[in-house]
């Protein structure tokens, strides 16, 4: 059947469907995130935000879990970005200062890829404007026009939506209330670029950096992607997270494997489960 026509319970990104569909009509990754027509889109960027949270401290492990994770949906860019994002998470979480966490970021992306390059652009351009009374908000019209896309519908491409959110965490000196709506005022990138940015500035800052009225307004999940999730309490699960602890070595071996430094061939293979719950 088409991918587009799938009947499945979730809303869901074009990458995110059609490498369900891909799954479902017997592709594996790398193959499903290869052939995907959304290959260069964010969806990764945003998971790879959580799964950051399974190696506090260490950035490599980090990216090499959100690019196993990001190979299901993603390719070129968009798995350059999610293991960009990672990193940076990783590195936060270990108290890391914004320049430290926003280099983490850089140091993932290949040289030559048009994510790296905007990246470069817009951390070089967040530090020039360091000084800029206005802060991350002076950084807003500069970033619309040198690094935002106006041509493609969707303003969802990782190449754009991490650049602006690691020189808007740059700009805000890792402030959570400034550079979540200093994002917000990008409309094109509107959709993801917040988040981006609210996941490294509050890694930075930690929980007690969120305003208390932002908290109580979003801590009840809707249900808009995950029905089943509907009334699910964000901050509970949250504490989940901060509550889980990597698996033994032996479980690391799939995204080992899949990154090249494993013992187990490459081929299909179910999910890992790379953390418990305590």
């Amino acid at each position: 059947p088409e991918v587009e026509a799938a009947v499945l319970p979730l809303r869901a990104r074009i990458s995110v469907r059609a490498g369900l569909g891909n799954l479902a009509a017997g592709l594996r990754p790398p193959a499903t995130g290869h052939d995907n027509p959304h290959y260069f889109d964010d969806a990764a960027c945003v998971r790879a935000a959580v799964l950051a949270v399974v190696h506090p401290g260490d950035p490599e492990e980090a990216a090499a879990l959100a690019e196993f994770d990001a190979r299901y949906t993603q390719d070129g860019d968009g798995v350059h970005g999610a293991r960009a994002v990672a990193a940076a998470i990783a590195v936060a979480l270990a108290g890391a200062d914004v320049d430290t966490v926003v280099n983490a970021a850089l140091d993932r992306l290949p040289e030559g890829t048009e994510i790296a390059r905007n990246a470069a652009h817009a951390v070089r351009l967040a530090r020039e404007f360091a000084d800029e009374p206005a802060g991350a908000f002076a950084l807003v019209p500069v970033l619309e026009h040198q690094i935002v896309d106006h041509v493609y519908s969707y303003g969802i491409a990782a190449a754009e939506t991490v650049p602006v959110a690691l020189a808007l965490t740059t700009a805000a000196r890792g402030e959570i209330a400034q550079a979540i709506p200093a994002a917000a005022c990008l409309s094109r990138v509107a959709d993801s670029a917040p988040a981006l940015a609210g996941a490294l500035a509050g890694a930075i800052g930690s929980v007690t950096a969120v305003p208390a009225g932002w908290r109580e307004a979003c801590r009840t999940l809707a249900g808009c992607a995950l029905p089943r999730l509907a009334g699910t309490d964000l901050i509970e699960l949250a504490g989940l997270l901060a509550a889980t602890e990597p698996a033994t070595p032996g479980g690391q071996f799939r995204h080992d494997a899949h990154n090249g430094h494993g013992s187990r061939p490459l081929g299909p293979a179910p999910l890992p489960h790379h953390a418990r719950t305590r």
